[in-house]
């Protein structure tokens, strides 16, 4: 029985393989890009997890405190009419989280129209602040109206990236 020595070196031109780590450098491509898409499906799918148990936490206050002041983007309303935002977004979050677990590419599908409806209501809201936040000294600004800015935009992106990512695997078939 003969062994063949292999060189693992990355700059090995003399074979057919290249080897990276061990690894066939195809081989190791695929687990870095099968690791990749893993990351970028459980960060959307723990960020939607979030946002769902937050509306219903919101549903049960508003429930609770009839009085309840919603402010969700550029939506504004107070006590029971918060109900028509807030259980909407937390069935389709909850139907389309049960259908992706469950690979049916209608709930992606879902996931992407929940993430889709509010990466526009949060980009209404930033384009809204923008102005104020220009027309404000930086002092005002940092205690005032525009200091919710920052955690509007990062809850836009989170929101869009969510989106981007159930919009990619929406059309793609399940294995």
């Amino acid at each position: 029985m003969e062994f063949a020595a292999v060189d693992s070196s990355p700059h090995d031109v003399t074979g057919d393989t290249v080897f990276v780590c061990g690894l066939r450098q195809n081989d190791s491509r695929d687990l870095m890009n099968r690791l990749s898409l893993l990351l970028w499906q459980s960060v959307a799918l723990l960020w939607t997890v979030f946002t769902v148990v937050t509306f219903a936490v919101v549903s049960v206050l508003i429930l609770r405190t009839p009085a309840f002041p919603l402010g969700v983007t550029f939506v504004s309303t107070r006590g029971l009419a918060g109900l028509w935002i807030t259980l909407p977004s937390f069935a389709v979050g909850v139907a389309g989280l049960i259908l992706t677990l469950a690979h049916r590419v209608s709930g992606a599908r879902s996931l992407l129209a929940y993430s889709a409806f509010w990466t526009v209501s949060f980009a209404g809201a930033v384009v809204v602040k923008v102005p104020t936040l220009i027309h404000q000294p930086l002092h005002v600004c940092l205690t005032g109206t525009c200091a919710t800015l920052p955690v509007t935009f990062v809850m836009l992106v989170a929101f869009l990236l969510s989106a981007v990512w159930f919009g990619r695997t929406s059309f793609v078939r399940f294995a």
